[in-house]
């Protein structure tokens, strides 16, 4: 339940910056080099969620795709009414925007040894 909310809250807080609702761009010369640690502490480590941010009721929206075909803004709360009910379909076919599929042999321990590492928005 932890990790849900939290992949929940991601999703929520992703959605707002790049809708710019609530969230504030930095100047790119305040955002400090690359340390080499995977993760950084953001506004000392304490949320800036409003009451009205947070839900129990599912939904899930989509933005359209921009002029180029890419992905724009989705955003979720997910909840076990939203989960599928029959098997999925193949997905071998879809292709979303910026995914090369990649053969990784000596590294993958399949055949063809395809590296399933898609990324996606919810």
């Amino acid at each position: 339940m932890k990790k849900t909310l939290s992949a929940v809250l991601l999703v929520i807080v992703l959605s707002l910056s790049a809708l710019g609702g609530g969230c504030k761009a930095q100047a790119a010369e305040t955002i400090p080099e690359f340390s080499g640690n995977p993760s950084v502490e953001v506004n000392g480590n304490k949320p800036e969620f409003k009451r009205s941010d947070f839900t129990t009721t599912s939904y899930e929206s989509y933005g359209n795709l921009d002029k180029l075909g890419r992905c724009t803004p989705a955003m979720a709360c997910l909840g076990k009414d939203l989960m599928p009910t029959q098997d999925r379909e193949s997905i071998g076919t879809v292709k979303p925007s910026g995914w090369n599929q990649n053969k990784y042999p000596g590294l993958v321990d399949s055949d063809p040894p395809f590296l399933f590492n898609r990324c996606h928005m919810i």
